[in-house]
């Protein structure tokens, strides 16, 4: 009897995370929470960031272990967004809404660019980090490119992926800062895709050109780097 129970043990922790951990709901997917309250949250040190930033916990140890590997290379990473709300999410997008001109489908394609509209921006999840900077100026620079070379040669080992990376077919504009740490984000990933189109009013300027067609071609334009 033991032994049935011991391979039963040992089958159910060999089995990926994504079979067995609890599926996120559509309101986690789309930031409707508060990471002060969430128990999947935690903070991430002020040694990391300059400001309050939220972390999901399984994320966490990788992260820090990249910053403190970078470190001990001379490299400085400092995360300066994580976990977003939708509510600052929305506050992102009709913000840039009012500062773009032109037609409708001008201001679309220009604040799609860089940003995601709320429910759709993969910070909801607390599984992705912008770190540094978020000027292309900077990342041009000695210690933009210092950086940006350690990320891409080191990042993969502690999960984590460059998912606006170049030579993607569509999409978001690659995106040097921002990175994914891709075991956690596949859950979120996948409840997103299966309720693309249960989002029917996203109640912000521009919602009307928000087909599900276009949302989708930004969930899935992104990179893997095969974790």
């Amino acid at each position: 009897m033991w032994k049935a129970k011991f391979l039963v043990f040992l089958f159910i922790n060999m089995l990926p995370i994504g079979l067995w951990a609890a599926t996120p709901t559509l309101n986690q997917v789309s930031g409707m929470v508060s990471p002060q309250k969430d128990s999947r949250f935690t903070r991430i040190p002020s040694k990391y960031t300059n400001k309050t930033e939220y972390i999901q916990k399984d994320v966490m140890p990788d992260l820090e272990r990249m910053i403190r590997a970078a470190r001990q290379d001379g490299v400085n990473i400092r995360v300066i967004s994580a976990f977003r709300s939708y509510s600052h999410q929305k506050n992102i997008w009709q913000r840039k809404w009012q500062r773009t001109s032109g037609r409708d489908k001008t201001r679309l394609r220009v604040i799609l660019r860089y940003s995601s509209p709320p429910a759709f921006s993969r910070h909801h999840w607390g599984t992705d980090v912008d770190v540094n900077s978020l000027k292309l100026s900077y990342w041009a620079g000695v210690d933009g490119q210092k950086t940006l070379g350690w990320l891409q040669k080191n990042a993969r080992k502690f999960g984590f992926c460059q998912v606006y990376a170049h030579g993607r077919n569509g999409g978001h504009a690659e995106e040097i800062w921002h990175w994914s740490h891709m075991r956690t984000a596949q859950p979120y990933y996948q409840v997103r895709m299966k309720n693309i189109k249960k989002i029917n009013d996203l109640n912000v300027s521009g919602n009307h050109l928000l087909t599900p067609k276009l949302l989708k071609s930004y969930v899935v334009s992104v990179k893997s780097c095969g974790l």
